[in-house]
């Protein structure tokens, strides 16, 4: 029947070595179960006698200054980074006093960067080297000029602290140095190894070894182990017996044997104070049940999450009840790794903390070894980064923006595109940039009209030499690239530099904007603002005008009243009579032009519908004109589409359509015809009127203004300028269409059209 052997370590292992054996055991038996070994009872009191040997040990005992010069050592090891960094960050600085300062300071700090990765003393000296450059002569006014006296205040601080602390660390060893601890705590460890021992050996003797013999048979190994290494301490080479009474081989010097202690236990000292978060579980599984037991767990787990006392050597047995809990998922991930051998990493929420979970397979027989990252910050950037790319995407969507990048040394003229995608496994829609195209510059600049393309080419060759580092650009797109029915299209980019650490430019980076309706609307607006211009011209003009032409009949009117009683003949009271008259009716038409503009623009000019023969008002408009027309040079006569046309329509408005293209056409014509009339257009439902006369007709510049209100193409011919824009606007209320065709001398004809058709033609 197999049996722990016997192992006096007293005077043959050195003080860690034993130490070490002795955390061995207690991982050992941990991962099994004390209380499956049945020595629950005495297992406690050999743990907390190994504590008190490990903590008697100075080279492992934990200092009571540790935590403090950790702590310090981060502050002084983010200040210098933040000394460094504000050097680097001068290297950009607009002022060139302050830029080649930075560059000084700059070459010095290149000497000391990596101070984070030297030892603890190491980097006090280090430091203290560099604060002493900083205050030399040499580059002490640099400091200054760049605003760094307060940054390297707080780093010498710092660095003072952390020489502070190295000191008392050093008193610290010196007061807890020597055999006195050791001398009393291991007898009492060792005592504690042997009540052990004794116990499972009688344990196996009366319930048989087969519950034990896997132990006990990796237990003697490790005595055979340290046999040896108890040799090579004594020095003698000539070996020494093991557990099967063999003699070791002699040595041929050194330890000679790698040290084959489980990862975990070499480096036990450093996983109960690295930053992440340990445990160690073990997995079980029987007939009734299968769970965890947490063995242990380090100091950041114990801060960060749970104290180990709430979990060591407490099974927790997954419920059938709860299959979707999180306990059921960490049992399924232990038990897939120790039979794979395969690492898992997860995924873990507690309370406000995330935590990346990587389970491995240990050394020691259904043991997993747990780290936990805090990746809290990460998931907070990464959130904030989907957000970011959220409200940047709606924002280029919204002003219909195009993003774009150029890499300078690759010339590559890059456009990207945002692309929403949803996460398949959380469900999150999230945004990002994709390429979409890619090109050489000069190529890209094909897209530019070639009467900007030069500018464009312009700012690029500043931006990128450095003149400027930022800048913007209106262009008109090429023919290639205008889009519907659109004559033209407008682009606005905007571009910025991008540098590296030492102030060089690598990229430029920016956005196309389109601009094509803000161009046209401004287009629009110039226009509008030259109308309205012209219009108060204009309208100053006619005021002016106005008061010429109704001052002309008034003083007629006065003039001829005033001359009636002194008339000596018949003849001469009645060519009185006759031109008071005639000055009369001017004086009344312009009133009623003016009444009638008035009307239209307020909308209350009145059209009332009739049925109408058109060429009985032909002959009435003829017979009207004839009497008003004193040149017996100029016929007027009417040209009639149909034998009979009789439509419903507003016809004192017609009338004074015609009459008034009439009175124009008098006005212009010295000799010749003036023929009004109309025709049938059938296949359109409409009738054209026309006035066609043989006047001095109008230049072909001006026929696109003649209809505006206010223009007079002959300011010496007596009217107001508003017939023939009171005309356009009844035939647009009539729902028709007029324009004039006109020969320089020859003839001018005025056509318009109105939607009817004949009732009676």
């Amino acid at each position: 029947m197999s049996k722990i052997q016997s192992f006096g370590t007293k005077t043959r292992l050195k003080n860690n070595e034993s130490l070490t054996f002795g955390r061995e055991i207690e991982i050992a038996i941990e991962a099994i179960g004390a209380d499956t070994l049945e020595i629950d009872d005495i297992f406690p009191d050999y743990k907390v006698k190994l504590q008190n040997f490990d903590d008697s040990i100075v080279n492992v005992a934990k200092s009571i200054f540790t935590d403090q010069m950790a702590a310090a050592n981060k502050q002084r090891g983010n200040q210098h980074v933040a000394v460094i960094s504000e050097i680097k960050n001068g290297l950009r600085h607009f002022d060139q006093d302050k830029r080649e300062a930075a560059m000084r300071l700059s070459v010095l700090s290149n000497t000391f960067t990596g101070a984070q990765k030297r030892a603890f003393d190491d980097q006090t000296s280090f430091i203290n080297n560099f604060l002493q450059e900083l205050a030399s002569d040499k580059y002490k006014a640099d400091v200054t000029l760049l605003g760094l006296d307060g940054w390297v205040t707080e780093l010498k601080k710092s660095n003072d602290l952390c020489n502070e602390l190295t000191l008392k660390r050093s008193q610290e060893r010196s007061q807890k140095s020597g055999k006195g601890n050791t001398e009393l705590t291991r007898p009492l460890y060792e005592k504690a190894y042997n009540a052990v021992v004794e116990k499972l050996n009688a344990l196996a003797l009366v319930k048989g070894g087969d519950k034990y013999a896997e132990l006990f048979a990796w237990w003697n190994a490790r005595i055979d182990h340290y046999r040896v290494v108890i040799s090579d301490n004594l020095g003698a080479g000539k070996g020494g017996k093991t557990s099967t009474g063999t003699t070791r081989p002699p040595s041929s010097g050194g330890s000679g044997d790698d040290d084959d202690r489980p990862v975990m236990l070499r480096y036990k000292d450093l996983f109960d104070n690295m930053p992440l978060a340990y445990i160690r579980s073990r997995f079980y599984e029987d007939d009734t049940s299968v769970g965890i037991d947490v063995l242990e767990v380090n100091g950041a787990f114990e801060k960060n999450l749970v104290p180990g006392k709430y979990l060591q050597n407490k099974k927790q047995t997954r419920s059938e009840k709860a299959e979707n809990s999180t306990l059921h998922e960490f049992v399924k991930i232990a038990k897939d790794v120790l039979e794979t051998k395969v690492p898992h990493i997860s995924e873990y929420h507690y309370k406000d903390q995330f935590y990346s979970v990587i389970t491995m397979a240990s050394e020691l027989p259904n043991v997993n070894d747990l780290f936990l990252i805090d990746i809290t910050k990460i998931k907070q950037f990464h959130e904030d980064l989907e957000a970011m790319n959220r409200k940047l995407s709606m924002a280029l969507d919204a002003a219909n923006m195009i993003y774009w990048h150029y890499d300078i040394a690759a010339d590559l003229f890059i456009i990207e595109k945002v692309v929403t995608e949803k996460d398949a496994s959380t469900g999150k829609i999230y945004s990002r940039f994709e390429i979409n195209k890619q090109f050489k510059l000069e190529d890209a600049l094909l897209v530019v009209h070639t009467n900007d393309r030069e500018q464009v080419r312009n700012l690029f060759r500043q931006l990128i030499s450095g003149q400027i580092h930022k800048g913007h650009i209106e262009y008109q797109l090429s023919d290639l690239m205008i889009y519907g029915d659109e004559k033209e299209s407008w682009e606005e980019l905007l571009a910025e530099g991008e540098y590296d650490e030492a102030n060089n430019i690598i990229s430029l980076s920016g956005v196309f904007l389109p601009i094509t309706e803000h161009k046209l609307l401004e287009y629009e607006l110039r226009v509008a603002r030259d109308k309205a211009e012209e219009s108060n011209r204009l309208k100053s003009a006619f005021l002016t005008n106005m008061s010429h032409e109704i001052r002309t009949p008034l003083n007629a009117i006065v003039g001829f009243s005033s001359l009636l009683p002194l008339a000596e003949s018949k003849e001469e009271m009645n060519e009185y009579f006759r031109l008071i008259e005639s000055n009369n009716s001017l004086l009344l038409q312009l009133i009623n032009d003016i009444l009638d503009l008035a009307k239209i623009e307020a909308g209350i000019l009145e059209f009332n519908e009739l049925d109408t023969s058109i060429n009985q008002m032909l002959d009435e408009v003829v017979r009207i004109e004839q009497s008003r027309c004193q040149n017996k040079n100029v016929q007027i006569v009417s040209d009639k589409g149909l034998s009979k046309c009789t439509i419903r329509v507003a016809k004192n408005r017609l009338m004074q359509v015609l009459i008034n293209l009439m009175n124009n056409s008098i006005k212009f014509t010295k000799e010749g015809t003036i023929t009004v009339g109309y025709e049938y257009l059938e296949e359109e439902g409409m009738l054209q009127f026309f006035v066609h006369d043989t006047g001095c007709g109008i230049p072909e510049e001006k026929l696109s203004d003649i209809f505006e209100r206010f223009v007079k193409l002959n300011s010496f011919v007596q009217g107001t300028g508003l017939g023939l824009s009171i005309c356009k606007m009844i035939v647009h209320q009539m729902k028709g269409k007029i324009w004039v065709e006109s020969k320089i001398n020859e003839w001018t004809c005025f056509k318009f059209t109105l939607p009817c058709v004949p009732i009676l033609r």
